[in-house]
């Protein structure tokens, strides 16, 4: 289930991911937001046809069913078991979080060499996922785990405990959640922490990118001596608008499934 909301996620807000993918690996430019994506699709369709916005779809697709499916699996299966401890209470904040962190963690044996072949498919030009695979090496493939690690175990722990009260909230005490409920939940849960965890995207983009291994903390710091620490949100906006929007649908598209098989 969490796998098929995945895919029907990552396929509406794909082409504004290679957008954001294209912003974060160029310098800052002093234009809008608007002008700036625009400008950005413009460029990417004048050299590579409207197909250069879906470039590395099929294999994100892919990679994206089991990631989904481990991440919102773990985190569902962690609040079981606190649940099941104490069924006639809600789960702490404690309990929420270490859900959260678990789902986060795991993850990412499938996140990290999941993303970097995305990145490098999305910024190369006629290269099939062997290509890319046998140019990282497979040794390299988790390059940029740690910067993977700060972007989505704080997403995690910030999303999940977040989305499961805003849709209570949201729900007003009805017997059975409503669709908007998880729709809107995910939407603005899913916004606000892929805004809080726009540096470790940044940095996780800057190291994927390159075809040297550079740490972490040399990327961190390059980032800000080059650019300022303000560089580190580049790309904030159509991360906000990935996150959110493919939140919204996994979110809603997920609960919907669970009631259909309950």
């Amino acid at each position: 289930m969490a796998a098929t909301s995945g895919v029907s996620g990552m396929s509406v807000v794909y082409p504004i991911d290679i957008i954001k993918t294209q912003l974060q690996s160029s310098p800052v430019q002093n234009m809008g937001f608007i002008r700036s994506v625009v400008s950005t699709g413009r460029s990417i369709v004048s050299s590579s046809g409207v197909s250069g916005l879906w470039k590395g779809f099929a294999a994100a697709a892919v990679g994206i069913a089991p990631e989904k499916g481990i991440t919102i699996g773990v985190n569902d299966g962690m609040r079981d078991y606190y649940l099941a401890r104490h069924p006639l209470q809600k789960l702490s904040l404690q309990e929420e979080i270490c859900a959260g962190t678990t789902a986060g963690v795991v993850q990412l044996i499938v996140t990290v060499p999941y993303e970097h072949v995305k990145i490098k498919l999305q910024l190369s030009t006629g290269k099939s996922v062997t290509d890319i695979v046998q140019e990282i090496g497979v040794r390299n493939l988790y390059r940029g785990f740690l910067a993977t690690f700060l972007r989505d175990v704080p997403f995690c722990v910030i999303f999940f405990p977040l989305y499961s009260n805003l849709k209570t909230a949201l729900s007003r005490g009805a017997e059975e959640e409503p669709f908007h409920a998880g729709l809107l939940a995910g939407m603005m849960s899913g916004t606000f922490a892929g805004i809080l965890t726009t540096p470790g995207d940044m940095l996780k983009t800057t190291i994927q990118r390159g075809s040297g291994g550079v740490s972490t903390v040399t990327a961190l710091r390059r980032v800000i001596e080059s650019e300022g620490s303000g560089a580190l949100f580049r790309g904030w906006n159509t991360r906000a608008m990935i996150v959110g929007i493919s939140y919204a649908l996994i979110s809603s598209v997920f609960e919907f499934q669970k009631r259909l098989l309950s």
